[in-house]
């Protein structure tokens, strides 16, 4: 596991393909419960997006971060992509930033 004092997450297109309706979420670790969201109508590849939720709302715990997206290359494809980081988020003395110790990435796709 990595942890480290962060401020926001970067999300970031690897992919050759841009994202469409792309919907970032902080969750709770059940992904039951959303607390924050930024919705992103496309991100090319090779792009970042900052997701800046106020984390310090949050009580220290587990959450979920959730990026829900669409290939954009493909018409016909009516499947939603979803990669989820799970985190265990604790208070720490510096500014403006939290301890964040990051999970394993899960890669998941739903077909419609």
């Amino acid at each position: 596991m990595i942890g480290g004092y962060f401020s926001h997450f970067e999300i970031w297109n690897e992919g050759d393909a841009s994202a469409c309706d792309v919907t970032i979420s902080l969750m709770d670790k059940d992904k039951k419960n959303w607390f924050e969201k930024k919705e992103v109508d496309v991100i090319r590849p090779n792009e970042t997006i900052i997701f800046k939720p106020v984390l310090r709302a949050r009580p220290e715990g587990e959450y979920c971060v959730v990026c829900d997206y669409k290939n954009i290359s493909d018409d016909e494809d009516k499947n939603v992509y979803s990669t989820w980081l799970l985190i265990n988020m604790n208070y720490a003395s510096k500014d403006s930033e939290i301890y964040v110790v990051s999970g394993e990435l899960k890669f998941k796709y739903v077909n419609f």
